[in-house]
């Protein structure tokens, strides 16, 4: 199998923008003029998140081979689970678990990554082309983005179901299928549920994904350059709050777009090598 290497997110990033957050969250409810902290803290806020968000990769989903797919189900048919369950299945590298489990779960993320225009990076946008416009809206304190914090605690449960499947260290890339399967009809599961995933995260959806996050960089960059220029001294501390803690949510949004569908692409050529081979194993 051949696999696929993504670049994951510097650790470095998140620490440095959580640290931020902290020291934010403690001045905005203790400062009563924030001007000094908007320009030493922000600037190196808003250029880390530009460079970072701007270095996430999209990988396509498009399945291939999907043709064979219902054959392989047949030809599964004329066999018995116990006979063949020690033959070697291909699977994502470090796999150790259900791939029927896995694959539902795997729905699960993308139906979250499928709601990142329209829950994420619009409002997101949005909300930073008031903040560049509007000298009142740097002054409200309605949190519009709060909601944010809802969708991190779900996206981080999705990562830990997912990282339950994998075992840390392993680059292992088969194995035997009594392992990964439980009953054939597994296989029905797993064949199944891959058309719903990948529309989801479609190939035109990342097109306009895409043109989002590029929009959202170009965006960010024209509010560091506003912070710098001081013209943002005067915001309120919850909407910096907010601000910084929202941008960091984002960047880790797009990130985990990135990472379910490279965690699908994967998926789909482990299916696939998995079909080339019983198909010349069990003729």
């Amino acid at each position: 199998m051949k696999h696929t290497k993504l670049q994951f997110a510097q650790e470095s990033y998140y620490e440095m923008a959580t640290r931020i957050n902290k020291r934010i969250a403690l001045e905005a409810g203790f400062l009563a003029n924030l001007g000094q902290s908007v320009r030493e803290i922000l600037p190196n806020l808003f250029n880390s998140a530009s460079e970072h968000i701007s270095s996430i990769k999209f990988v396509s989903t498009s399945p291939e081979k999907t043709s064979e797919r219902p054959g392989f189900l047949q030809l599964l048919d004329k066999h018995n689970y116990v006979h063949i369950s020690s033959l070697n299945v291909t699977v994502p590298e470090g796999f150790n678990g259900n791939l029927a489990e896995y694959s539902g779960i795997l729905e699960k993320c993308s139906k979250h990554a499928s709601e990142l225009i329209a829950e994420v990076l619009n409002p997101y946008n949005t909300f930073l082309s008031k903040l560049l416009s509007s000298q009142n809206a740097r002054q409200n304190n309605y949190a519009e983005l709060n909601y944010l914090a809802k969708r991190d605690v779900l996206r981080e449960q999705l990562n830990v179901e997912v990282g339950k499947h994998f075992r840390a260290g392993s680059v292992a890339t088969t194995q035997p299928m009594g392992k990964v399967i439980a009953r054939m009809v597994d296989w029905d599961n797993v064949i199944l549920t891959m058309p719903r995933i990948t529309k989801n995260i479609s190939f035109s959806e990342q097109s306009a994904v895409q043109k989002a996050v590029d929009e959202c960089v170009a965006l960010i960059d024209s509010i560091r350059g506003v912070v710098s220029e001081g013209e943002l001294d005067g915001i309120s501390g919850p909407m910096m709050k907010q601000l910084s803690e929202a941008t960091l949510s984002v960047a880790r949004e797009v990130e985990f777009y990135s990472i379910t569908a490279f965690r699908i692409k994967m998926l789909d050529v482990a299916i696939n090598d998995t079909i080339d081979h019983f198909k010349k194993s069990l003729k």
